[in-house]
């Protein structure tokens, strides 16, 4: 029990002890910096004077930013996408297609980039802004071009598009205030325009496609009218089924009277004789009979019947259904491309834009950068930090006991 108390008695002792050094620490730390606080106050003032100067020199840039949209174009029908897909390439883009490419690959060609630079003639505006001296570049190889003039704007301009609203964003960062807006409104418009283009020439190729296709169609349906006039006048019938209906009764007519003569001539034979006059008349009316039954079943074209012959009517029904199912469908897709071929003859006199402008870009009144105030306030935290650590560096400095450490060192060799 003795032995527990006194370890008790022990560790508050040094519990006390631990917080007395503490105590003292601390009260040394606000002393050293009491003591040096004029070279606190002096650093902090002259990073804080270095950072408002910094500040006041830096080079204003200035931010303009243009925002726009994508407008989607309704698509085509099965059979008209269909129908595209045998188009030549080239030509197919035209017909049900809004795809104009990847707009964010065209705004960030170096091709586009040029169509700026001779725009906005920024190609004198980058010798001026840069200060160079033309005259003194004697190598003809060594002086600015419109690529290097490009690859500036690519520098100074930030495409970007936010694809789950579809926004697309044009960020430009430069010096000069009115320069900075007119480059951002500029990609609109010679974007504008080249979307305009393309969606021109797609129409004029679809048109023209289209035009090929209607007439090819037109003809077709022309050709397949014609063989079913054909048809109609060599058979004098506009309808195969009631024609079909008119033969079978004839043949069924035919038949019953064949038979009806056989036996009128067996009578005759018996009670006239085979040589009398009636029964070689029945013979002739038996014989007619049975030459128009001939004519009707194996279409004998010698004989003056005036009917489908029975053997041609299923051949004749087969292609008379092939003609019109043809002719159905050429005239479905004719109405179809009709409606696409007048649609696009409207596209290309509807000159509407394909994308929409949000947000203009206006000349930014303040600079976007730099921050002055951030400036200023980080030069007077890190003035404050660095005068500390020099508070704290001199005195570890001056508390050095160099004599000591210079005899320990001589002993030591």
């Amino acid at each position: 029990m003795q032995e527990n108390s006194k370890l008790m008695q022990n560790e508050i002792i040094n519990h006390n002890n631990y917080y007395e050094e503490d105590e003292i620490d601390l009260l040394d730390l606000i002393r050293v910096i009491w003591k040096r606080k004029l070279s606190i106050i002096v650093i902090t003032i002259l990073l804080t004077i270095g950072g408002v100067i910094f500040a006041l020199i830096s080079k204003p840039i200035y931010k303009a930013e243009l925002t726009f949209t994508e407008e989607k174009s309704s698509s085509t029908s099965s059979m008209l996408s269909s129908l595209a897909s045998s188009i030549p390439f080239g030509l197919a883009g035209g017909i049900g297609s809004s795809d104009s490419g990847s707009l964010l690959t065209i705004l960030e060609s170096r091709t586009f980039r040029e169509e700026i630079v001779n725009k906005l003639g920024l190609y004198e505006y980058y010798i001026k802004y840069n200060e160079i001296n033309l005259d003194e570049i004697e190598n003809e190889e060594d002086k600015p071009t419109i690529y290097d003039v490009a690859k500036w704007v690519g520098d100074i301009v930030v495409v970007s598009k936010d694809e789950k609203s579809g926004i697309y964003r044009v960020e430009v960062e430069l010096s000069d205030k009115e320069m900075v807006a007119k480059i951002a409104n500029e990609y609109f418009n010679v974007l504008d325009n080249y979307l305009k283009e393309q969606k021109d020439d797609k129409s004029n190729l679809s048109l023209k496609y289209l035009k090929e296709q209607v007439d090819t169609v037109e003809k077709q349906i022309n050709d397949k009218q014609a063989k079913l006039r054909e048809i109609e006048k060599k058979y004098k019938t506009v309808s195969i089924l009631d024609e079909a209906k008119v033969v079978t009764e004839k043949v069924a007519e035919l038949k019953q009277l064949i038979i009806e003569k056989e036996n009128e001539l067996k009578i005759s034979k018996k009670f006239a004789g085979e040589n009398s006059f009636e029964v070689q008349k029945i013979k002739e009316e038996l014989s007619v009979a049975k030459e128009q039954l001939n004519a009707i079943i194996n279409g004998d074209k010698n004989l003056p019947v005036d009917i489908i012959p029975l053997s041609d009517i299923p051949q004749i029904k087969f292609e008379l259904q092939k003609l019109q199912q043809e002719l159905n469908v050429n005239i479905e897709v004719y109405k179809m491309l009709r409606v696409e071929y007048e649609k696009t003859k409207l596209d290309v006199l509807n000159k509407k834009s394909m994308i929409t402008i949000l947000d203009k870009a206006i000349e930014p009144k303040f600079p976007d950068k730099p921050n002055k105030k951030l400036i200023v306030v980080i030069s007077f935290v890190l003035g404050g930090f660095l005068g500390i650590f020099f508070a704290f560096f001199i005195e570890f400095i001056q508390n050095v006991e160099w004599d000591k450490i210079t005899e320990k060192e001589i002993k030591g060799e």
